[in-house]
């Protein structure tokens, strides 16, 4: 992928408009600086957001949106993915998917907790307990695997490990309760696919009166997530279905947003439990 400055950007554009060099110089700087610091927030402020790997492909009116955003892994090759589709037929959309790059897809698609993800995905933060799991070692400094760290990464499922682990990300970093809902709404569709998948790889009938003995105590849970999806059922999915694999992003030190920090927060529990006032603001 080949990487225009800002520098290469004005200079191009001024040719191309008349206007002077150092006024869209100036432009592009600050526009970036503007990106960052919308981005920066899902970040905790830290790593790199390089506005020069960011990619936009804007939407005709009516289009079908089926993605809002997507990274491609640096090593990847050139291709195109099909992400709406317009018109009486259904045209597919077809958009440039360069390696190394981040993308959003249509107005939608541009906002700074898609842009925030699909970096968390470039950086390969998704995958951060599958490699804390690979590398870890025994007492005696051998080979070994973090067992706590795979199974919250695969938890629901192995196919789409990755994506799960990012949207608890996305959770975790969230800076309103929309966004909170989006993740957490995800996440429960991926958790009763897992289950009903379960069912179907069952080797023996008690395996499968399991299965759908969890199956449905997770309905009862996620139908509210998916159908209900109040402030209250996303903090009590978030503190049950999702704590294990918190832990293990707390143990990897995975930043957590002050919202985040408000959602799991347990200060009420402790005060009723608290034996003194001072333990109550613990």
């Amino acid at each position: 992928m080949a990487k225009l400055t800002n520098e290469e950007k004005a200079l191009r554009i001024s040719r191309q408009t008349g206007l002077d060099y150092k006024n869209v110089l100036q432009g592009l700087q600050m526009a970036d600086i503007e990106f960052q610091m919308a981005v920066a927030p899902y970040t905790g402020y830290e790593g790199p957001i390089d506005p020069s790997i960011a990619r936009y492909h804007p939407l005709p009116e009516g289009a079908n949106v089926g993605l809002l955003g997507f990274s491609t892994a640096p090593d990847a090759p050139n291709h195109y993915i099909p992400s709406a589709s317009f018109g009486a037929r259904g045209d597919k959309i077809m958009f440039p998917a360069e390696p190394g790059t981040v993308n959003a897809v249509g107005a939608k698609g541009a906002t700074p907790s898609t842009w925030a993800h699909e970096y968390s995905h470039q950086l390969e933060k998704d995958r951060s307990l599958y490699k804390k799991a690979m590398q870890a070692t025994d007492r005696f400094g051998n080979d070994s695997i973090d067992t706590d760290a795979y199974l919250a990464f695969i938890k629901f499922g192995a196919k789409n490990a990755a994506e799960v682990g990012q949207r608890v990300l996305d959770i975790r970093s969230a800076q309103n309760m929309d966004d909170v809902s989006t993740a957490v709404n995800y996440i429960a569709k991926e958790e009763i696919k897992s289950l009903e998948s379960q069912i179907d790889r069952a080797f023996s009938e008690d395996d499968v009166e399991e299965a759908r003995r969890l199956l449905k105590k997770s309905n009862s849970i996620t139908e509210n997530i998916i159908n209900n999806p109040t402030d209250q059922n996303i903090t009590d999915y978030i503190k049950t279905s999702l704590s294990d694999v918190n832990t293990e992003y707390d143990k990897i030190g995975a930043f957590k947003s002050n919202l985040f920090k408000k959602i799991v927060n347990n200060k009420e529990q402790r005060a009723k439990t608290a034996k003194t006032f001072k333990e109550s603001l613990d």
